[in-house]
């Protein structure tokens, strides 16, 4: 039997570099009837899966497809590490995130996302999403291109802070990006006088000197480094890539100049 390919779902998250880990897709019950009554092929590829169907020798599709047909899928994490690092903070309490094709058109093949009800667990692991793929959105003519549907995962994101202990001739001090993606803002002695990290600093360091710098945006959590943000003394550069703050750390990296 020929086949050719009818749609495909391609996940990335912002937090992988190197493509996707710990998620799988599985259609839902009533997808999976449809699939298997049809003879549909639903392959799973490394970042997702491909949805193939049977073709005749002109090329036309050999099930009868209904307009009103919906392809759906359940993310499932398969460790801690993918809900730990995806940012769900739009989503109510009890709703995990929805992703559909309905209204893209032709030209954007990036799903809507929105909230959807729970749909279930896997291993112990309950869905982070629900994925739903419309047929009535769905190009069917022989010489269109399959769509590749585009699920995006936003990563948790929080601003970062250095926290600079030196001595009290140290002055002049900058944080930069070299890239000029990020701004770092010297932090006011009345912006911090709450902050509970700087006041143990202080009670630990009584002789020396505190300076903060935070970050101007919130700061998306990677797997890959940031590099090129450098700190300057007296314009001159003291440090050339600043460690990143540890994702434990929530954003926080402390530094003790000599």
């Amino acid at each position: 039997m020929r086949y050719r390919e009818f749609f495909r779902i391609v996940i990335s998250h912002q937090y992988f570099s190197d493509g996707l880990e710990d998620l799988v897709l599985v259609p839902q019950e009533h997808t999976s009837k449809a699939l298997s009554k049809q003879h549909f092929l639903a392959k799973e590829s490394e970042n997702g899966v491909n949805v193939l169907i049977p073709v005749n020798e002109e090329g036309k599709t050999l099930p009868v497809i209904n307009p009103d047909d919906v392809f759906a899928f359940n993310a499932f994490p398969t460790s801690g590490i993918f809900k730990e690092f995806t940012d769900v903070s739009a989503i109510s309490n009890g709703k995990i995130l929805f992703f559909t094709n309905e209204g893209l058109g032709a030209e954007n093949q990036k799903l809507v996302s929105s909230e959807t009800a729970v749909g279930g667990t896997l291993c112990g692991f309950p869905a982070i999403a629900k994925i739903e793929i419309k047929v009535s959105e769905i190009d069917l003519s022989p010489r269109s291109p399959a769509p590749a549907y585009q699920v995006v995962f936003k990563s948790k994101s929080v601003k970062w802070r250095y926290y600079f202990v030196s001595n009290a001739g140290t002055t002049d001090l900058v944080v930069e990006d070299r890239n000029k993606h990020l701004t770092f803002n010297k932090l006011k002695i009345s912006d911090y006088t709450s902050d509970q990290v700087a006041a143990s600093l202080r009670a630990n360091f009584q002789d020396a000197q505190l300076v903060i710098f935070e970050s101007g945006t919130s700061i998306a959590y990677s797997d890959r480094a940031i590099k090129n943000i450098q700190l300057l003394i007296n314009r001159n550069v003291a440090i050339k890539h600043l460690p990143n703050p540890e994702v434990l750390d929530q954003g926080i990296q402390i530094i003790q100049i000599n």
